[in-house]
């Protein structure tokens, strides 16, 4: 599909760190967006692990958080997520911050 000038391709929706990383290893992937509140794991917990492996580290990973206190935010760019978004996300913003 197009929107806009931004072509979109398949999305791949994952309820767990566990379930992503099964993503990752199946197919391709330009871009996570995570939240960082998950079950079990969290969203630090994909990064780290998408981090550790050669063919993923250059990813850009996008945390997608309602945690918006000045200490959850250097802690994002502490452990080295590409970006953060704070909940609810507008849509223009979303689109935006996947084509850069």
């Amino acid at each position: 599909k197009s929107c806009g000038e931004i072509r979109i391709d398949p999305v791949f929706l994952s309820g767990s760190v566990a379930e992503a990383l099964k993503v990752l290893e199946a197919q391709p992937i330009d871009i996570i967006l995570t939240d960082i509140s998950m079950p079990v794991e969290s969203g630090y917990d994909l990064l780290e692990k998408v981090r550790a492996k050669s063919a993923w580290a250059d990813i850009p990973v996008v945390a997608i958080t309602a945690h918006h206190r000045q200490e959850d935010t250097e802690r994002m760019h502490a452990d080295a997520f590409d970006m953060h978004l704070i909940k609810p996300v507008p849509a223009k913003l979303l689109l935006q911050t996947v084509k850069n």
